[in-house]
């Protein structure tokens, strides 16, 4: 029978598949993809005998029902384990306003899919139709006492669609660092109809609210490009809008909306993002976007949204360094905006959605920039204990920090198993590496124990400047409104130089603070790499 699969040594053999070609009109003034079939949702997976080690594939969901919001995400990375570190993982996030959020993340052994619907399994995690249109989605992670199973969870939810799937990604763009990857991102469910439950520990959340759900498949290094994402939708008015924005070698923003029975794309170029605050967490030690403005227009329509992030919660999938690994961003938001028509008609909006932020991770600088009454500029930074996960979520991005300056080796670029060797002038290698629990450290030692900042000064217009004095490689962010920095190796610096990206053990690093062009202090700081992160801290 068609879509019948077997699992045998965590392989899968399928007796009949039949591949799905993806039919479409996309053109740049912002026509739109054909609407999707449930064979778009189904496992796209087939071997090619090059670079399946960067293949990867999810199927997200979320939720919200008044108090309670929730994510869930079923994640695929390098099936075949060619690289010996795949990524089998279901997790869940489970938001309740006024407590604590829940995470839970469990790693498979086996997995199953079908080529010709929308069918998952994923150990005792998966999804199935639940009829023409719908799908159930399921789900278990025991307790374990642990950062990444604090709580058991378990979830049966029924997804049933009231607005018809697009194409966000119709047709294989490149998205990364590598040559040839690229990722297609399918909006199935742009709002849906969420019933069912939610089991955590002992408590049962009875669900019957607003949901969403899309998936991402293709070949590329999944801890390569930054990437931020945002949704919102109201199904009663047939009003829903996604985006996804992917920072690579290039620049990406993909957006479209559905509004009275259509569906409205713009091109890339039709759509700017800003990110006009940041905020900075404390367990991963990496500053996010807080707040976005969007401005879309296409000749037909324009759009302007705020978004404003009021919860969010951070989850790793980890890689062994010196690779990056990647921290993932879910996050509750209050989107609002306006749409216009050019023949005069409007659309006002002010709901709740999501939005997710994804970066690279290695070895953070961090600090705070603040004024004191003797012009001291403190930098009074917590050590907390981060939630440390091995999962992810992708969709695309602006980051608030810059490089320049950077030292690159000529190399080339081909997909095999990463290896610890010294690079110069060799082929780059590239690979998922093996997951790694990485501890808590104690503070770095400052050589300098000041730098100053004039009271008067805006810390909004505030950079804080990072320069290897080894290589001179440069990098540079922009303070949060609080003052909070971060600094950190990304893909390209792991590219450049496999075995040390950005820094080296011992290195000496000069930090300088600018206001506008002009340098207010500098100070230096020596990398100790047995340490998970550095903290710039400052007498006061």
């Amino acid at each position: 029978m068609d879509g019948e699969f077997e699992m045998n040594d965590c392989r899968i053999s399928f007796r009949h598949f039949v591949v799905s070609i993806l039919l479409f009109a996309f053109l740049l003034s912002g026509a739109l993809a054909v609407d999707a079939s449930p064979k778009d949702d189904a496992y796209h997976y087939m071997k090619n005998g090059v670079d399946d080690q960067i293949y990867n594939e999810w199927w997200y969901f979320n939720g919200i029902d008044n108090d309670t919001q929730f994510m869930i995400l079923y994640l695929v990375s390098d099936p075949e384990n060619l690289t010996g570190s795949r990524k089998l993982q279901s997790w869940a996030v489970v938001l309740e306003d006024g407590k604590s959020p829940i995470i839970g993340v469990r790693q498979s052994r086996g997995f199953g899919g079908d080529f010709n619907s929308p069918t998952f399994d994923l150990d005792q995690s998966g999804f199935s139709p639940s009829d023409s249109s719908g799908i159930l989605i399921h789900g278990s992670i025991p307790k374990k006492g642990t950062a990444d199973a604090p709580s058991s969870i378990k979830w049966d939810l029924d997804y049933q669609p009231s607005l018809a799937p697009w194409f966000g990604i119709p047709v294989q763009s490149h998205i990364g660092h590598l040559k040839g990857d690229w990722m297609k991102w399918l909006v199935y469910m742009p709002a849906a109809n969420v019933s069912g439950s939610i089991v955590v520990d002992n408590q049962t959340l009875n669900i019957d609210g607003v949901g969403y759900h899309d998936h991402c498949w293709g070949r590329w290094a999944l801890n390569d490009p930054t990437s931020v994402w945002l949704e919102t939708s109201n199904p009663v008015e047939g009003f829903s809008i996604s985006l996804a924005e992917i920072t690579g070698e290039q620049k990406n923003t993909f957006m479209g909306l559905k509004y009275n029975d259509k569906t409205v794309a713009f091109s890339s170029k039709q759509v700017k993002l800003n990110v006009t605050d940041f905020a900075f967490d404390p367990g991963t030690c990496v500053v996010y976007p807080a707040k976005y403005e969007v401005v879309a227009e296409n000749g037909e329509y324009r759009l302007d949204l705020m978004a404003k992030v009021k919860k969010s919660v951070p989850i790793r999938l980890d890689y062994q360094p010196p690779a990056p690994s990647l921290v993932v961003f879910g996050q509750v938001a209050d989107l609002q905006g306006v749409l216009k028509e050019k023949n005069g008609g409007e659309y006002q909006f002010d709901a709740a959605g999501f939005t997710g932020y994804s970066s690279p991770l290695l070895h953070p600088i961090y600090g705070k920039v603040g004024s004191e009454k003797d012009d001291l500029a403190q930098v009074n930074l917590s050590q907390s204990n981060s939630t440390q996960s091995n999962l992810t979520k992708t969709n695309s991005t602006q980051t608030n920090s810059t490089q320049t300056n950077s030292t690159q080796t000529n190399s080339t670029q081909t997909n095999s198993t990463q290896t610890n060797s010294t690079q110069t002038n060799s082929t780059q290698t590239n690979s998922t590496q093996s997951n790694s629990t990485q501890s808590n450290s104690t503070p770095s030692k400052i050589d300098s124990p000041q730098l100053m900042l004039a009271e008067s000064a805006d810390i909004g217009a505030i950079t804080v400047m990072a320069e290897n004095q080894r290589t001179g490689q440069k990098k540079t962010a922009k303070a949060t409104s609080e003052g909070w920095f971060s600094l950190d190796a990304d893909y390209v610096d792991f590219l450049a130089e496999s075995t040390a990206p950005w820094v080296a053990n011992n290195d000496r690093i000069t930090l300088s603070i600018l206001d506008g062009g002009r340098t207010i202090s500098r100070s230096n700081l020596t990398i100790n790499l047995s340490e998970e992160k550095q903290e710039v801290r400052f007498a006061e």
